[in-house]
């Protein structure tokens, strides 16, 4: 998955907070969050890259147009949607909250 520019503009819903908290230690060395945080981006782009191909859509038009309002034309698909959007919701909060653990190394 690529680096999505447009994807990436803000990170979260509009009226959300755009910066990411820091990411908490929780007695656990960093290499291991970091290694958790990762584990996580890789398994949420295997999630997106399904959807995508089951609509043929790319997650960062199906992001924008969900956040804009657009809805799916058939009701099935509204669950997907849902969960679509979630995934790529929680996906850019893992990758910012990869680059502040890198950045505050």
């Amino acid at each position: 998955m690529g680096d999505m520019k447009g994807f990436l503009r803000t990170g979260c819903e509009p009226g959300e907070r755009t910066e990411c908290p820091a990411v908490p230690s929780i007695g656990r060395s960093d290499k291991m969050l970091l290694d958790d945080i990762l584990q996580d981006i890789r398994a949420l782009e295997e999630e997106l890259r399904i959807y995508e191909r089951q609509y043929g859509m790319a997650s960062e038009s199906f992001y924008e147009s969900y956040l804009s309002g657009k809805e799916p034309l058939d009701e099935t698909s509204v669950q997907d949607w849902t969960a679509w959007a979630s995934a790529c919701k929680v996906w850019l909060r893992r990758r910012e909250q990869y680059r502040a653990a890198i950045q505050s190394h």
